[in-house]
């Protein structure tokens, strides 16, 4: 049996859609998949318990259920937010108009949002003096820690086949990234850090144009995610010549006032 319409739907830009596809990959059997079509257009809403997710759990700890709204029309992914559980929701979504909706009519009311920026290139020669590898020792472990992500994650990247990229001074880092795979050939650039005693170097921009290089070096498609709020982040990534692909906003829904 091939995959579903929705999975179809989803697969056909992963890119774009890489939200859902991710959590799909990693939460599959927890997962509840709908799909909303009219003519061209559509939209599908994926629907898992936050307590399966460690990042949602440390983000959101009130939410009961975490909630993806994804597609290419505003009107099908505002038509498909109708029948939501009597639960705290986090919906991730990823349009404007659809978002609005949310805060508008169902009560919420926005939390966070992230841009998307990938690369078609990686903008410069990668310097050759950025260590690279794909096994973490302990000081690369507790600074990739240290930039928000947990062990368990940590592990689960880097035996899926991710790799760390740094500059450092003798084991300690100095600044480093991870990439891993999101989906198929999307893979995310992650948990760019740099020790306060060496930032404004330029070590950050390093380490990300070496992981992208790499990337782009084995067929693969990156992706660097960051808070629209982190103008550093921002800067980095303009720097790099990435481009903006896609904003997915973090939205609170409270149970309060809503049907079953």
């Amino acid at each position: 049996m091939g995959p579903s319409p929705a999975i179809q739907r989803l697969s056909s830009d992963p890119l774009r859609h890489v939200v859902t596809l991710k959590m799909l990959s990693l939460f599959g059997p927890h997962v509840q998949l709908e799909l909303f079509e009219n003519g061209a257009g559509w939209a599908t809403k994926a629907i898992f318990p936050a307590a399966v997710s460690g990042y949602d759990r440390r983000w959101y700890p009130t939410a009961d259920f975490i909630v993806l709204v994804d597609g290419n029309s505003p009107d099908c992914m505002v038509r498909i937010l109708d029948d939501l559980p009597r639960s705290e929701l986090l919906l991730k979504i990823s349009n404007r108009a659809a978002a609005q909706h949310a805060t508008d009519l169902l009560g919420g009311q926005l939390q966070r949002t992230f841009i998307s920026f990938t690369a078609a290139r990686a903008g410069e020669v990668a310097p050759h003096d950025v260590m690279h590898g794909c096994e973490l020792h302990d000081e690369m472990t507790l600074s990739f820690i240290d930039a928000g992500y947990g062990r368990d994650e940590l592990d689960t990247c880097f035996r899926r086949g991710g790799r760390w990229f740094a500059k450092a001074k003798g084991v300690r880092p100095s600044s480093a990234c991870f990439v891993y795979e999101n989906f198929g050939k999307v893979w995310e650039i992650a948990g760019v850090f740099t020790q306060p005693d060496s930032r404004r170097q330029g070590l950050a921009r390093r380490v990300v144009a070496a992981a992208t290089r790499h990337l782009l070096e084995n067929n693969l498609q990156p992706r660097y995610q960051v808070d629209a709020k982190n103008v550093a982040s921002i800067g980095l990534a303009r720097s790099l010549e990435f481009e903006e692909v896609l904003r997915v906003e973090h939205v609170r829904v409270p149970a309060i006032g809503r049907a079953t």
